[in-house]
């Protein structure tokens, strides 16, 4: 019996404590010893052939992952998909699973969804049995649920960790924005407007550029390149190189040691040698006064366009 119960933990421990009853017969169990440790708690029915070693209530991802196990067919998406693949800014409590009829299989806590025209490079299968959707179509799905400043900061991270490109994004416009199809009006003003803007390296950065627009300052180029001699070459993370004035976001975490003040500052002498002005925003002055920091950095765009213009007619 030892044999078995060794069996049966070494199948359970990878997939979260779910196996198959099958697996339980390949163990060694019947069908009338499985009922017994069902009565005993010692497993739980979970979904038609599933079960669960012990007795607790499931996580969203266990959940899921037990449709999974239970009908090939099933791919999880919104929410689940999005913890997955850890896109930012996401937290989704439902349990959302596709199927191509979209009928309930026998769990009431999971929403079912119609899945059709999916291509095989829309499912991602993980090693311990959930199958979920892409990065591009989870981005797709969540374009029903999130806000447009939501959505584009979820997309901004994904092409910033390289979970998606432009050119990912723009094939799944083509193939799922319709006319009436939920979502598709936002994902596509999301992605049409960034085609040609490189990713923004943080939250923060698309906060301030927002808000820097809003008060009618033209959009800035991210993550400007500016060789400043001796070989080196800074990226500044918002940038007018007509003006030459960057901005540059002072995360806490990377710039708060001495080293790291010391760095900023003779990165800030190279730049201005070369005729930039910087203006250093922290995150926690972004946190407390967004709109504080997008009036200062917006001033002081007006008054170098404004000395340009009068150099330019002197």
């Amino acid at each position: 019996m030892a044999d078995i119960e060794r069996t049966i933990i070494n199948v359970a421990a990878p997939r979260r404590g779910l196996l198959l009853v099958q697996e339980l017969h390949e163990a060694g169990l019947t069908d009338r010893q499985i009922l017994r440790r069902v009565d005993q708690r010692l497993l739980t029915r979970v979904i038609g052939p599933v079960l669960l070693l012990g007795c607790r209530p499931l996580e969203r991802r266990e959940l899921a992952l037990a449709c999974c196990l239970a009908d090939p067919v099933c791919v999880a998406g919104w929410g689940v998909a999005a913890d997955h693949w850890r896109v930012r800014g996401v937290h989704l409590p439902t349990v959302d699973v596709l199927r191509p009829d979209g009928r309930s299989v026998g769990v009431g806590e999971v929403r079912w969804r119609t899945m059709s025209a999916m291509h095989p490079t829309d499912v991602v299968t993980c090693s311990d049995g959930l199958r979920v959707t892409s990065p591009p179509l989870t981005l797709f799905h969540l374009a029903w649920e999130l806000t447009p400043p939501q959505l584009e900061s979820a997309i901004e991270d994904a092409i910033n960790r390289r979970l998606v490109t432009i050119g990912t994004l723009q094939t799944m416009a083509h193939r799922w924005c319709r006319s009436g199809r939920p979502g598709s009006t936002a994902y596509r003003e999301v992605i049409e407007p960034r085609l040609q803007l490189a990713p923004v390296g943080s939250e923060l950065e698309l906060r301030i550029e927002r808000a820097v627009m809003a008060l009618g300052i033209p959009q800035p180029v991210r993550q400007c390149a500016v060789p400043v001699g001796r070989g080196i070459t800074f990226h500044l993370d918002l940038a007018w190189p007509d003006l030459q004035l960057g901005v540059e976001i002072d995360h806490f975490a990377w710039h708060a040691g001495r080293e790291a003040v010391a760095r900023d500052k003779q990165r800030d002498r190279w730049l201005s040698a070369e005729g930039w002005q910087i203006v250093r925003a922290g995150d926690d002055d972004i946190d407390r006064d967004v709109h504080a920091v997008a009036n200062e950095i917006a001033e002081t765009h007006r008054r170098r366009s404004a000395d340009r213009a009068a150099r330019r007619s002197a």
